[in-house]
């Protein structure tokens, strides 16, 4: 079963969202999955914000929340795909960090897609050390 990517959007940012799907399916094939699925909510600063409160506690907007399943969820015999987790992405923030990091609006939303990919296969940035190595795989992955 092929790559796939549930994407859902409650935010009146504009987003093209089938060059949106394309570009997370280029993401996880460059991180390597060949038979996965991932589900994706591009929203707002006060619904992130909601969500990171409810279940981490944290009452502020953010950039992207993951969600990682247990590998206990994988199929052993690769007929389904692998379900990653879920990625919950502010439109918001992401237009307002573009400007202060001079990137574009796309670009931004890509970057958070990639970091929350990254941490639901595995990947912590907890420390100095372990931030500088998920940077890297950022960069390496986007610029692919």
């Amino acid at each position: 079963m092929p790559l796939q990517v549930w994407v859902r959007k409650d935010s009146s940012r504009r987003v093209n969202l089938a060059r949106f799907k394309k570009a997370v399916l280029r993401i996880l094939e460059k991180t390597g999955w060949k038979n996965a699925a991932i589900s994706i909510l591009l929203t707002t600063d006060p619904k992130i914000r909601k969500t990171n409160k409810h279940f981490l506690g944290h009452d502020y907007a953010t950039d992207v929340i993951s969600f990682g399943r247990d590998a206990k969820f994988k199929n052993q015999k690769g007929e389904e795909p692998v379900f990653l987790g879920d990625l919950v992405i502010s439109l918001d923030t992401a237009a307002c960090e573009c400007r202060e990091y001079g990137n574009t609006f796309s670009y931004e939303v890509l970057f958070y897609t990639v970091h929350g990919i990254l941490h639901v296969m595995g990947n912590e940035d907890n420390t100095p050390q372990k931030s500088k190595r998920m940077l890297r795989k950022q960069a390496l992955i986007l610029k692919q």
